[in-house]
């Protein structure tokens, strides 16, 4: 009798631990589980994210791309037909001192007296502005750099009949690159144009489409970004797309 009795409760007992252990997890297993999910799930998003921006700035380089080579087409071709000059002269030109307009120049003859320091490269190094010229027979007082700046949504103004209220530099610029530009959306981004009239050769090209102005100062305003520090992570932390030219090529005959 004893022994049936023995033998009865424990068949209970294993009845009743196979009915827990059929039952689920415990609570303690629920928050391991819970925590790993978290943890993967934050690392699934993080690198989703990183991977948006990672898009998102390689589209930025590549607009900047297609604009560097349109304008560069477009200053070819008046180039050609005579026209760049007259062109340039029209909505750059001051004639009272005859010169370019200052606005519109970041730096010109010797150069490092006159602005262009703090021009850095994609790959950190800094400009040096001899180096950027290959013909050394053009005078130095001769050598110019010009930018031409449109901040956001300025395209819309150009389309209008009288150009809505855009300087002439932006009209130029955008008379440089709108034709040759099949995504008109693009041309409502920010976008800085440096090109080398003497040489008739785009410098390089900077480009976002996300309503900032670009400048060229050290202290820039609310909505501003200093442009002239061109590498690769601080062009990244701003989104800023980016073509360019280590060196101009100038037209042998100066």
């Amino acid at each position: 009798m004893f022994i049936e009795v023995c033998r009865m409760r424990l068949f209970r007992k294993k009845f009743k631990d196979e009915q827990s252990a059929q039952m689920g997890f415990t609570l303690v297993e629920l928050i391991v589980v819970l925590a790993l999910m978290s943890i993967l799930m934050s690392i699934s998003i993080f690198g989703a994210v990183a991977w948006i921006d990672w898009v998102n700035f390689q589209q930025e380089d590549s607009y900047a791309e297609d604009i560097f080579f349109a304008a560069q087409n477009q200053l070819t071709e008046l180039e050609s037909s005579g026209a760049l000059d007259r062109k340039l002269t029209d909505a750059l030109w001051d004639k009272s001192t005859n010169k370019y307009k200052t606005n519109y120049v970041i730096a010109q003859g010797k150069a490092q007296a006159s602005g262009f320091t703090g021009f850095i490269k994609t790959n950190g190094d800094e400009y040096k502005w001899e180096e950027i010229w290959l013909d050394s027979n053009i005078e130095k007082e001769k050598r110019t750099l010009i930018s031409l700046r449109v901040g956001p949504n300025r395209y819309t103004e150009y389309i209008k009949a009288s150009h809505g209220d855009l300087t002439q530099g932006e009209v130029l610029l955008f008379d440089l690159i709108a034709s040759r530009i099949s995504d008109k959306k693009v041309l409502n981004g920010s976008i800085a144009l440096e090109f080398s009239p003497e040489a008739g050769q785009v410098f390089a090209v900077c480009y976002s489409d996300r309503g900032q102005y670009f400048t060229y100062s050290e202290t820039p305003g609310d909505g501003e970004v200093d442009i002239r520090d061109r590498s690769l992570p601080t062009r990244e932390a701003a989104m800023i797309g980016y073509y360019g030219v280590d060196n101009l090529t100038l037209k042998l005959n100066g």
